[in-house]
C-alpha cells in the first residue's frame, strides 16, 4: 500500500484545479473560497495564475495565509472514498525573474492559457506549504510529517486541451 505522501503526490499530479481559501478583505474574519487552476512545481511550491481583479488574489495582497484542497476526479464516484489534499499555505507575488523559469510549465500543464497571460492582468503566485493532511479514502488520512515530500519530482500529464 502506498504512504499517504505518495498518494498525496500522485493526487498533486492528477489534477488541475483546486479550491483556494483565503481570508475575505470583505468580510473580515471570514474564509473564501474558489477555483483556481494550480501547477505543483517540483521545488516544493504550488504555482498559480490569477487575475487582480478577482476577490481572492484581493484578499492574498492583503493577507498571504490561505489553503489549498486538491480533489481527486471522477463522476459517480463516491467523495468519501476519494482523495483529497488541504495544503496549509503562505501566498507570495511570484518575483518577475522567476516568471520566465515557469510560464512554459505552466502552459503545457495549461493548454489555451496563453489568452489569460496576454491580458496582462494575471500574475504567478507561488505557494509554499507550510502544512499538509491528506484523506486517501474512508478511514484513511493524516496530516503529512513537514514537506520535503513536496519537493521531489512530480510527474504531471500535459493538458490535451
Amino acid at each position: 500500500m502506498q504512504g499517504l505522501d505518495t498518494e498525496a503526490k500522485v493526487l498533486l499530479g492528477a489534477a488541475r484545479f483546486a479550491v483556494l481559501s483565503t481570508w475575505s478583505v470583505q468580510e473580515p474574519g471570514y474564509p473564501f473560497g474558489s477555483v483556481v487552476p494550480f501547477l505543483a512545481l517540483p521545488d516544493g511550491r504550488v504555482l498559480l495564475l490569477i487575475s487582480g481583479l478577482a476577490m481572492h488574489t484581493k484578499n492574498l495582497a492583503a493577507d498571504g495565509r490561505c489553503s489549498l484542497m486538491v480533489l481527486a476526479g471522477g463522476a459517480g464516484l463516491d467523495l468519501q472514498e476519494q482523495g483529497r489534499l488541504t495544503l496549509v499555505c503562505d501566498a507570495v507575488k511570484l518575483p518577475d525573474a522567476d516568471v520566465q523559469v515557469h510560464k512554459g510549465a505552466w502552459m503545457a500543464r495549461h493548454a489555451g492559457q496563453e489568452r489569460v497571460v496576454a491580458l496582462g492582468d494575471f500574475r504567478f503566485w507561488a505557494l509554499t506549504a507550510r502544512q499538509s493532511r491528506m484523506v486517501a479514502g474512508f478511514g484513511k488520512m493524516g496530516w503529512l510529517p513537514g514537506t520535503d515530500w513536496l519537493k521531489a519530482p512530480v510527474v504531471t500529464e500535459p493538458d490535451r486541451g
